[in-house]
């Protein structure tokens, strides 16, 4: 790998805070409320908090895959299932209580994205649809399209975002209008994250399994990071314009920057990096069952609306 990547100066400022230690197995999602909670999933049920104060917040009756949580705060959205037999949602308040629950479908539901408005879900499902569903009522879900193999992971912005093995799909926020269809990728998307460009323009970054990043504006491709050295398990912006942080199956923290040569590695851990979040202070990193807190230094974050 030398000379693959063009190194600078880290750009952590503080290491990490403690871990979760009820988890069982590799952590399989992260969400933070605007107040800075941190929500996290695992086989072991969904926690709420770190370190010493994390608390037991749900346990669920299916594996929790994916979490999303309302901009107020006041709900939190649990989805995943049971393999070849169902897939299931359920919306529980900030307090825990469960509000509805619902089984969309005969498969898992791998990927979960509140639209703008709060007021729908969107979901990726293992028999590769990607449909929506009202919330907090979780009516018949309403299909926007279908990949031809399962949808790993979804996005939500200024358009509806899903990826597969047959690449992204990009929609508005009706199933009225046909998707534009992106095939950069020829592996296995495994991770999106929105962000914004020069001018605070929305952007939108792929990761694949055979460790490539692809920077898009709407289906037009800008930008490629490759051969980042394993598969790209999770992706965050933190708003600064055209940089995102990607981690790896083999454990790297990877900062991308605004072109295609400026990879700074920023941690290395001993398991893979599942998942990622951005906090008031910087990242939120899940590696195994351990979630960490990592202050970054970053410009004021700015996100698409």
């Amino acid at each position: 790998m030398k000379g693959l990547f063009a190194i600078g100066a880290l750009v952590v400022l503080a290491g990490c805070a403690s871990e979760l230690a009820l988890h069982l197995g590799p952590v399989t999602a992260l969400v933070v409320t605007a107040d800075d909670e941190v929500f996290s999933a695992s086989q072991a049920g969904v926690l709420r908090g770190v370190g010493d104060a994390a608390q037991r917040f749900c346990d669920p009756p299916f594996r929790a895959l994916a979490l999303a949580v309302s901009r107020d705060g006041t709900r939190v959205v649990v989805a995943g299932g049971r393999p070849g037999k169902s897939g299931v949602l359920a919306v529980y308040s900030r307090g825990g209580e469960e509000l509805a629950t619902a089984e969309i479908a005969n498969d898992l539901v791998y990927s979960i994205a509140l639209c703008p408005g709060d007021s729908r879900v969107l979901c990726a499902l293992a028999d590769g649809r990607v449909v929506v569903v009202a919330l907090p009522e979780l009516s018949t879900p309403t299909e926007l399209h279908r990949h031809g193999s399962a949808a790993t992971v979804v996005v939500a912005g200024p358009g509806l975002v899903s990826g597969g093995r047959d690449g992204l799909l990009i929609t508005s926020t009706t199933a009225a209008t046909p998707p534009a269809v992106a095939s950069d990728h020829s592996a296995a998307i495994s991770s999106l994250c929105l962000g914004v460009g020069p001018g605070g323009a929305a952007r939108l970054w792929s990761g694949a399994s055979d460790g490539k990043v692809r920077l898009h504006d709407g289906p037009r491709l800008v930008r490629t990071w490759q051969r980042l050295g394993a598969r790209v398990e999770a992706l965050v912006s933190l708003g600064e314009p055209d940089i995102c942080y990607a981690g790896l199956a083999n454990g790297d923290l990877l900062r991308l920057g605004p072109d295609a040569s400026g990879v700074v590695v920023v941690a290395r851990h001993a398991e893979r990096v599942t998942a990622l979040a951005r906090d008031r202070g910087g990242l939120v990193v899940a590696s195994g069952g351990v979630v960490t807190r990592r202050k970054v230094s970053v410009a004021p974050p700015r996100f698409p609306t």
